[in-house]
């Protein structure tokens, strides 16, 4: 895996330039995904000895199908270009020089083609979603006081649902028993809403 002292160091052959740091730390990154993934699957099949400047077909449609999981397919075309633009630095080629350019292509189609669906657009409460959800609201409980009470300034404040409770990475997590605020020490304060 190289270091980002080594990549730094890398300079453009064809204009004699040199790369700057931060585009070298981008390359370094990119390269330690497309590494990380060669000796993954290396692991996967110890038979197969996988060259990261050659790789099998497989390897990099797999590589693809897997950014596309989770990267926008722009990213992803930026990831490939930084993997191969490291690569011509080392061996003079891009690594997909050697293969079979429809089945990349095929592959990236197939997988952008998964998250390209149109997305719904989050509209914010609205007083018709707040009289759908009334009938669900039991006003002799405290604790759906509480969520009338914070849907009702969700719909005059135009916020959406997101906006309104706390995320998964927040150190408030409410329950229906109980609201837990995490804290540095080893028990979380605990405050129970019913009472």
């Amino acid at each position: 895996m190289p270091k980002i002292s080594q990549v730094v160091q890398l300079t453009d052959n064809r204009s004699g330039r040199a790369i700057t740091v931060p585009y070298a730390r981008s390359l370094g990154s990119a390269w330690n995904k497309w590494h990380n993934w060669c000796f993954l699957a290396s692991n996967a099949d110890p038979t197969v000895n996988i060259n990261m400047y050659r790789p099998p077909i497989h390897v990099y449609c797999a590589f693809l199908d897997f950014l596309l999981e989770f990267y926008k397919p722009d990213t992803v075309r930026s990831y490939l270009k930084r993997i191969n633009t490291y690569a011509v630095q080392e061996t003079g080629e891009p690594i997909h020089n050697h293969l079979n350019k429809l089945l990349i292509k095929r592959t990236y189609a197939a997988a952008a083609k998964r998250i390209s669906e149109p997305t719904c657009k989050r509209l914010p409460l609205t007083v018709e979603i707040l009289g759908r959800l009334r009938p669900f609201i039991d006003f002799g409980s405290n604790n759906d006081r509480a969520i009338w009470a914070i849907l009702c300034v969700g719909v005059f404040a135009l916020a959406r649902i997101g906006e309104l409770v706390p995320s998964s990475s927040s150190k408030l997590k409410v329950t229906l028993d109980c609201v837990d605020i995490r804290s540095k020490r080893s028990n979380p304060l605990n405050w129970n809403q019913d009472r």
